[in-house]
């Protein structure tokens, strides 16, 4: 057993009594000896931490002796001084040669505040329109391959930027329908107002008739409270909020993508009562990893404070804090097996929540997780395969709160989503797909923001391509217009029963497109507005024993073929007889 203290000493010999500074000597110590691995940190803050994990650190247990007061804080950066009056409610700071300029997370005094952006709310429209049909995931992405010019440029429309708009270190979120492509400004040509991107978007701008974007880190119009950084003299200019101190303010800057990295196979790691905080929001290379298709959902390539690329087995995450982060909280995107996390808090992320890939027999319990998604939209919450995901909080995101992809007969039980998919479509609060026989049981999920079907594809709970012999019991919507989709279950139905589908605000909506013998049975409808059923005739082959109640007394069947592209729906000539 080893201790670790910030009044500590590398040189020391690393008992409780003298303790080393840094986790990095603990862990190298802990390999000179085959009896039992712990590393015991006391509390204070660690800074410019960054560890590696291997096969040799099996059996390692990481933690404090403090479960819920005063954690001990790793830092993926280092804590700044010497900011500069600038005049008015201007500040500057010279950057720290380890900082790099592309950074995109600044802590002041405990919360990250945001750059600069334009436009300061919404959205600035594009002209590109890509109309290459896409054939869906499972179809194998777009009908043909995007060229490299379809994907590193956009043309502006004049009347939405400033003549005299700064393009200096710009960057821009090009926004798709399910994801963004976060990317650096090369050229602007003013005369043709168009920006040369230098690295690729993951889909083409204006593929799937979205032709928004907003551009980052702007020198024009700086709104107080925000802050960009010149990338040639390596300065930061902060505009101070009114009435802010700015006198000796506690900064925080980012030096590592991750703070405890595991690059080889590790059995029996046990991590534990600690916090995680400052650590880089990478761009990525976005690469097509199928024919036609990008690498981009859900920021999957974006690194974690704690991250995996290799084979873990029997390891537990327990009782961990991520606040004021770059990237995820947690990502282990290798092969792994038996892996627990439990426990733990995702707040303020510039990337996701928890993220496991491959995930058998492995257990996502009782984790909150909260306003993610503040550099990357596509952020997901909650990410996993092939783990059951139960008894977590998720609230404030631009996506989706619970994604699973892949994984038969996983559970999803007993999740709190709330204001999920504020920002992004083709999502839901809680979502499935590519996984066959697996539960949504007694979820609840509030207030999805809805703007009318179809063209705003938000959901509560979603069950989509590939994904059959499903059950969805026990759940309840509230306030979210489509309440139920599911889509695309091309081998056989799912079973939608004993749930409550409720708005306090609007219309209630249950969705079955391209799919084959649903059985919908004792649910209850209960809106404000219409109670409407939109899917293709075959998509329902039991209706009985549901209380439909509407407000205003409307109760609708919609119709759209099973070959349907998102458009204008008709009413069925003859509707299945809804038994209310």
């Amino acid at each position: 057993m080893f201790y670790v203290s910030p009044k500590g000493n590398d040189n020391n010999p690393g008992t409780i009594d003298q303790p080393f500074l840094t986790l990095a000597k603990a862990v190298e110590e802990t390999r000179k000896s085959n009896a039992e691995k712990k590393i015991i940190l006391e509390s204070g803050t660690y800074d410019n931490t960054h560890v590696t994990l291997d096969q040799r650190d099996s059996g390692l247990f990481i933690g404090s002796l403090n479960c819920y007061k005063n954690k001990p804080v790793l830092r993926g950066g280092i804590k700044a001084t010497g900011w500069q009056h600038e005049g008015g409610d201007l500040y500057s700071l010279k950057l720290p040669l380890e900082v790099p300029t592309d950074t995109r997370i600044l802590e002041i005094n405990g919360s990250l505040k945001p750059r600069t952006r334009f436009p300061q709310t919404g959205f600035a429209k594009h002209l590109i329109e890509y109309e290459v049909i896409w054939l869906s995931t499972s179809g194998g992405g777009f009908e043909t391959m995007p060229t490299d010019a379809e994907r590193n440029q956009l043309v502006y429309d004049p009347a939405d930027i400033p003549a005299d708009f700064d393009w200096r270190d710009t960057e821009v979120s090009v926004m798709h329908r399910w994801d963004e492509s976060l990317v650096c400004v090369q050229s602007h040509d003013a005369a043709n107002h168009k920006i040369k991107f230098s690295t690729l978007c993951g889909n083409p701008p204006g593929s799937f008739k979205v032709q928004e974007f907003v551009v980052w880190n702007s020198a024009y119009n700086m709104a107080p409270g925000h802050w960009r950084v010149d990338k040639t003299t390596r300065t930061i200019y902060y505009r101070a909020l009114p009435g802010e101190s700015m006198t000796n303010p506690h900064t925080y800057l980012p030096i590592h993508n991750t703070i405890i990295k595991i690059s080889d196979t590790v059995k029996d790691l046990k991590i534990e009562n600690l916090s995680f905080s400052t650590t880089v929001s990478p761009l990525v290379n976005i690469h097509y990893h199928k024919a036609n298709m990008p690498n981009t959902y859900g920021t999957m390539d974006i690194p974690g404070a704690i991250d995996s690329t290799s084979t873990l087995t029997n390891c537990e995450f327990t009782n961990l804090d991520f606040n004021n982060i770059g990237g995820w909280g947690i990502r282990l995107n290798g092969e792994n097996s038996s892996i627990n996390v439990k426990k733990c808090t995702v707040a303020n992320s510039g990337g996701g929540g928890i993220r496991i890939k491959n995930g058998k027999d492995s257990n996502v319990i009782a984790n909150e997780v909260r306003n993610i998604g503040l550099v990357h939209y596509s952020a997901i919450a909650i990410y996993i395969s092939g783990c059951n995901v139960c008894e977590n909080i998720v609230e404030n995101a631009p996506y989706t709160g619970i994604s699973l992809t892949d994984g038969p007969g996983t559970v999803m039980e007993n999740n709190q989503v709330r204001k999920v998919m504020q920002i992004l479509n083709d999502g839901a609060g809680i979502y499935a797909t590519f996984g066959d026989n697996g539960i949504m049981r007694g979820n609840i999920v509030e207030n999805i923001p809805h703007t009318g079907h179809p063209h705003s594809q938000r959901h509560g709970l979603y069950i989509d391509e590939q994904a059959n012999g499903w059950i969805a019991e026990g759940n309840i919507t509230i306030n979210c217009t489509s309440a139920f989709l599911s889509h695309m279950n091309y081998k056989g139905g799912n079973t939608i029963r004993n749930n409550v589908f409720a708005s306090h605000e609007g219309d209630v909506m249950l969705l079955l497109m391209r799919c084959n013998d649903h059985a919908v049975a004792g649910n209850t409808f209960h809106a404000k507005g219409a109670v409407i059923f939109v899917g293709n005739e075959s998509g329902i082959t039991q209706f009985e024993d549901n209380n439909i109640y509407s407000a205003t007394g409307k109760i609708q069947q919609i119709h759209v073929n099973y070959d349907y592209e998102w458009g204008t729906p008709t009413v069925m000539d003859n509707p299945i007889p809804l038994n209310p």
